[in-house]
């Protein structure tokens, strides 16, 4: 029952995004001030685009994230462009599906829009390899119906291992994960909602209220690295992308 469930989330998920809207996101007049620090790791504001956003919900607060270019290479220059282009500053998290994802990314609002560049799903379906299973607290791109190469900004995040894994696995591009914030992440999914055109849509507006690059304090110093703990895999990875044993 649950396994069908799933198939039928999955479905609705692959049907909710397209590449039709021109961009509306601006950049933020007031942009995240002060540091972030994680596992004693501390992130400092960066003007230069790096593997890590921070994400900042109005009224429900930070999410700090981790690209994997080394998984998904084209998805991660594409979300990075557009985080530096302030496009999903103002947008909003359209989807809610407790116990699957929350979805966002849309200057429509409605799961319909996205940005003008659409690119290769990089996922086994579509002939890529790519190693990021989608566990709890993965980011993934949302994608037009059975058109494999039609991801631009919609992105959602896991909440729960088993459903997605066993849903999307393969079928959609995982390009990060969250590295703290994921209890911010919870309470957005725990929102009340209710259904239009067939998904779960939150019955408040949900705002992404800017993303920004941040980068460990550590990296600006030669020879050093920082480890923070890796949520998806269980592990520590350093700053300069090396994975370590976490005993």
């Amino acid at each position: 029952m649950k396994r069908t469930l799933s198939l039928i989330l999955s479905l609705l998920l692959l049907l909710s995004a397209t590449a039709c809207a021109t961009p509306t996101g601006k950049p933020s007049t007031n942009p995240p001030q002060g540091n972030l620090t994680v596992d004693g790791v501390t992130f400092l504001p960066s003007e230069q685009v790096t593997n890590y956003v921070r994400i900042e919900f109005e009224g429900f607060g930070t999410v700090l994230a981790e690209l994997s270019p080394k998984d998904a290479p084209l998805t991660v220059a594409n979300f990075q462009s557009l985080v530096a282009k302030g496009f999903y500053n103002g947008l909003t998290i359209h989807r809610v599906e407790p116990g699957f994802v929350i979805q966002g990314g849309d200057p429509k609002g409605n799961g319909l829009g996205g940005s003008d560049l659409a690119i290769k799903g990089e996922f086994a379906a579509n002939g890529v390899v790519n190693n990021l299973s989608h566990r709890r607290g993965v980011l993934s791109m949302a994608r037009k119906g059975n058109d494999y190469n039609s991801a631009t900004s919609q992105f959602f995040v896991c909440l729960d291992t088993e459903t997605c894994v066993y849903s999307l696995d393969g079928k959609y591009a995982a390009f990060g994960w969250v590295v703290s914030g994921m209890d911010v992440i919870d309470r957005i999914a725990g929102v009340k909602v209710s259904i239009s055109d067939g998904i779960r849509v939150p019955n408040e507006r949900i705002v992404i209220s800017s993303m920004s690059f941040v980068a460990p304090e550590s990296a600006e110093t030669e020879g050093e690295t920082s480890a923070v703990t890796n949520p998806v895999t269980d592990t520590a990875v350093t700053t300069d992308g090396a994975v370590i044993d976490p005993t």
